[in-house]
């Protein structure tokens, strides 16, 4: 399958939604750091896709989680990095440390 079959399927995967284009397969080995987010987030709730797409050479991943009405989509040049960032994204830290809880004051942390 050429370079050209590669990018026009990858970008008809990423409009029609399709979660089953995966360039890196999962397999039954050692889990890769990103395989571990990717089941951590499952876990969690969300639908989580991703692609690698070609362009003027170079390579870049896309990963998206959905979940209800939540959407979060990230866009790295690394499939590990691109995971850390949407992980980051799916389960933001809170405000300050230690009150998860906080409501609206002016205080500072």
């Amino acid at each position: 399958m050429n370079v050209k079959c590669l990018v026009l399927l990858a970008v008809a995967c990423i409009f029609f939604g399709v979660a089953s284009l995966h360039i890196v397969p999962l397999h039954g080995g050692v889990a890769k750091y990103w395989e571990t987010i990717v089941e951590k987030l499952k876990s969690d709730g969300w639908q989580v896709r991703w692609t690698e797409a070609m362009h003027d050479g170079a390579s870049g991943w896309t990963a998206t989680a959905v979940r209800g009405k939540e959407r979060h989509s990230t866009h790295a040049n690394d499939i590990t990095l691109a995971f850390q960032e949407l992980e980051a994204s799916c389960n933001p830290l809170p405000k300050c440390p230690g009150e998860p809880h906080r409501v609206n004051t002016d205080e500072g942390c």
